[in-house]
């Protein structure tokens, strides 16, 4: 008879009949130790006759089945293994930080309250990740609480993982980082708990990559993080070590209600890296994202729609005609009433950059709006960015935007009738 059927006749013999003791205890004795701690769940007669069997095993089979109790919520199965890791753990404090382990991954709080009081140790670097980075992975909010209140090491949180690589190097608080790793993890349960809760975290701390737990959960998009974070007093400006506010990696990564949620607590909607470079302002990045929404947000919150950038000094038009591939974002700032004409540093226009880059569509939109067809500091027309790039010359795109920008110059020239207008009588 294989594991599966020996635990189906044991559960059937707890409501029809019983099995004869020998049959039991020989059941017990033979199940494979994956199936052994299910087997005394599944009867209350094979519970009695068969946790003698545990007291027989191995420490290390112990844990085992009471990793797997505390994973099934066993209390039964959990009740007879304790006091033998207990016992186990006086010559070898490595039993009962591993229980404590375990029953911290699975939210066994009471469980963790009773190896707390027989002073199971808290923290053992060596054995790899803390029985509070669990408590934290897995959102369970009292676990940790029990844990920080018993004296844990804050920083043992995440100890073995990418997050610790590069803590000397950027000299953070490595108290902090249990912060970080409830945002990383989405919990929040406990970050809401840390919060709360006098510890003295500095909220604004950064993390071994740089960044500000704001700044990682705007980056995540992680609306319920975000709002947290805010309203304990999170700085809606500070910036990680790269200079990007968490209104930046919003942006970045696209999450419309973050930056809004942002914004309306008050986030500069037009925040730039320390000496005025690295990063963008927003909205130059909602641009290149062709992110209409964004850019909406943006101007509707104050961001200037003619803050220059980068070493050629373009605004957000001049960047979305060189990356859109869509209209709508042309369209918005079109009607904030961009200026069409701006130049860069290098007198280049919009409709310059539009052609250089095949971009019909804004092509045609500058020009109905009225946009001149100035030459840029150098003299080089638009004409110039098609011809000139190897790319486009020759091809058939590139014909048609070049007697698209010979008949404007003739109609402003004067030398021809304007498009939809009446012949001469």
């Amino acid at each position: 008879m294989d594991a599966q059927n020996q635990i189906q006749l044991a559960e059937k013999a707890d409501n029809r009949i019983e099995l004869p003791e020998e049959m039991v205890l020989a059941i017990t004795k033979c199940l494979p130790r994956a199936d052994l701690a299910r087997f005394l769940r599944a009867s209350r007669q094979a519970l009695r006759i068969g946790h003698p069997v545990l007291y027989t095993l191995s420490v290390d089979d112990s844990l085992l089945t009471f990793s797997w109790a505390c994973r099934a919520r066993m209390d039964s199965v959990i009740d007879y293994l304790l006091p033998g890791i207990l016992a186990a753990n006086e010559d070898d404090p490595k039993i009962g930080y591993q229980a404590l382990i375990y029953a911290a991954k699975n939210g066994r709080t009471e469980v963790v309250r009773q190896l707390l009081a027989h002073k199971v140790v808290l923290d053992k670097p060596e054995m790899g990740l803390s029985p509070l980075t669990f408590a934290v992975r897995e959102d369970h909010a009292d676990v940790a609480r029990l844990l920080i209140a018993g004296g844990v090491d804050l920083s043992s949180v995440d100890q073995n993982s990418p997050h610790n690589w590069n803590v000397e190097t950027l000299q953070i608080n490595t108290r902090e980082r249990i912060l970080h790793s409830a945002v990383t993890w989405g919990s929040v349960e406990v970050l809401n708990m840390l919060l709360a809760t006098d510890l003295g975290l500095d909220i604004d701390a950064l993390d071994a990559l740089g960044l500000t737990a704001l700044c990682k959960a705007a980056e995540n998009g992680d609306r319920a993080l975000v709002q947290i974070l805010i309203s304990h007093g999170a700085n809606l400006n500070a910036a990680g070590i790269i200079g990007c506010t968490p209104l930046h990696y919003a942006v970045h990564g696209q999450h419309t209600s973050i930056v809004e949620i942002l914004l309306s607590a008050g986030a500069d909607p037009g925040a730039r890296g320390p000496d005025g470079a690295y990063p963008p302002p927003p909205l130059l990045t909602a641009a290149i994202e062709s992110h209409t929404e964004i850019a909406r947000l943006l101007l509707d919150h104050g961001a200037d729609i003619e803050d220059k950038f980068d070493s050629r000094g373009r605004t957000a038009l001049s960047v979305a005609v060189d990356f859109a591939r869509q209209s709508a974002i042309l369209d918005l700032f079109l009607s904030r009433n961009a200026d069409i004409n701006t130049q860069c540093a290098l007198g280049i226009t919009p409709i310059s950059y539009a052609a250089g880059c095949l971009n019909m569509f804004a092509v045609r939109k500058l020009l109905a709006a009225g946009c001149d067809l100035r030459p840029d500091h150098h003299g080089r027309t638009t004409e110039y960015f098609i011809v000139n790039n190897p790319a486009l010359c020759g091809t058939p795109s590139a014909k048609e935007l070049l007697d698209l920008l010979g008949k404007a110059r003739k109609t402003r020239a004067g030398l021809a009738p304007p498009p939809n207008s009446a012949p001469p009588s």
